[in-house]
């Protein structure tokens, strides 16, 4: 076994990148950064977030001193406003058994696909929201989805904060500039309050 398998070189962290859009997967926009810049360290082989977004897997490079290490941990910290705090015992057992098994653990750019995942349930999401205020844009949901689904997906994977004000903004005049054409004034109405209302669910949304 290599180090990786056996957790000699292996830390967890429990952190919270949680997707606040998208309750139970991690937010791609709000790890990637974390993710690549622990890899650009040279005391680092490899890092990763675990599906949910609650553990980040820290591979040292083999000999990295503990002061090195709390330093860089620190370092991130600090830099991404990010609290990261060591699993012991059972709990970093378990993360290093969900580790071994290779799956639902997203390493860089891997997490673009949480990105994905996620810009398929704000759809969902935003469909309900329109399809309640303008029942008329039921034929063209399925269109509709697909063209929400691309645009949303571009913003989370470019944007450092998909969630404010001014992606919300653009991602509005994106939508409404290719498909307000092909919508009834009430179906462009019920679209605008839904995107205004924000891709995190509203009470009593999923």
């Amino acid at each position: 076994m290599d180090d990786r398998t056996t957790g000699a070189n292996v830390a967890f962290y429990q952190v919270p990148l949680m997707c606040p859009a998208a309750p139970g997967i991690g937010c791609g926009s709000r790890s990637k950064p974390i993710l690549l810049v622990l890899e650009s360290m040279p005391i680092i082989e490899e890092a990763w977030l675990d599906r949910q977004g609650k553990v980040l897997a820290i591979v040292w490079t083999a000999g990295t001193a503990e002061a090195a290490r709390a330093n860089a941990v620190v370092a991130v910290r600090n830099a991404h406003n990010l609290s990261a705090e060591e699993l012991t015992g059972g709990a970093q057992d378990a993360a290093l058994q969900s580790f071994r098994s290779g799956r639902d653990w997203y390493r860089g750019a891997e997490v673009d696909r949480l990105s994905e995942e996620e810009a398929g349930i704000i759809a969902d999401r935003l469909m309900l929201r329109v399809t309640a205020k303008a029942p008329t844009i039921s034929p063209k949901a399925e269109w509709l989805r697909s063209i929400m689904t691309n645009i949303i997906r571009s913003c989370l994977v470019k944007s450092r904060d998909p969630f404010s004000k001014p992606c919300r903004e653009t991602f509005a005049d994106d939508l409404i500039a290719a498909v307000g054409d092909h919508l009834g004034a009430a179906e462009i109405d019920a679209l605008q309050e839904a995107t205004k209302a924000g891709f995190r669910p509203l009470a009593g949304e999923r």
